[in-house]
């Protein structure tokens, strides 16, 4: 069974498209946290992650999909479309002090 969000239908050229603001925001409610919670939680401004909703920022889209338990490519496709693989880190930044 596919379980694709609406933001995830497919475009015309077969590529998936990237999640819709809403849909990311919804998923993280419904884990239980806020954006704005999981920003401070990493040390951050509140907004800070909101940031990955209007351009590329790989630390806060890395942030966000580790939340849902995602990869950044899954969730902003099109980010990544034709980029090389590359290993992703992600650091717990928490973990570092």
């Amino acid at each position: 069974m596919n379980n694709l969000t609406a933001s995830q239908k497919r475009r015309s050229k077969g590529t998936l498209q990237d999640w819709h603001r809403a849909d990311i925001v919804a998923a993280l409610r419904k884990r239980g946290i806020s954006l704005a919670q999981l920003s401070r939680n990493q040390g951050l401004a509140p907004r800070t992650l909101n940031n990955a909703f209007e351009r590329h920022y790989p630390k806060a889209e890395s942030i966000i999909a580790k939340a849902l338990d995602m990869v950044p490519e899954q969730l902003w496709p099109s980010r990544y479309t034709g980029k090389s693989p590359k290993r992703t880190v992600v650091l717990d930044i928490k973990d570092q002090k």
